[in-house]
């Protein structure tokens, strides 16, 4: 290569450019897609309010966080009030804290 062959480094560059710019071409598409597919979803609402402009949309988004509200209640699962145990003193435990305080 230090001789004058510059085919290698040239080949090189054009393969690492090529490459490049498909990958670059790739996520281009990709950011593309995405821009269309979020702005999708915006023009249907548009179009939709635009046709129904009711001042019954209060009440509906009301009626819906109720119902969000009591299924979150609903899936909440029922945990026991723990009660304390009785204390029991076996026998074993008295001889135990009696040999304890002898010595």
């Amino acid at each position: 290569m230090l001789n004058g062959d510059w085919s290698v480094v040239t080949y090189g560059l054009q393969i690492t450019l090529v490459g490049m710019g498909l990958v670059f071409l790739a996520l281009g598409l990709i950011v593309l897609a995405m821009i269309a597919l979020t702005h999708m979803p915006w023009e249907r609402a548009k179009s939709k309010a635009a046709e129904k402009a009711s001042p019954s949309a209060e009440e509906e988004r009301a009626r819906v966080a109720a119902i969000a509200v009591a299924l979150v209640l609903s899936e909440e699962s029922r945990r026991p009030v723990p009660t304390p145990a009785p204390k029991q003193r076996s026998a074993w435990k008295i001889q135990g804290r009696l040999l304890q305080l002898q010595r």
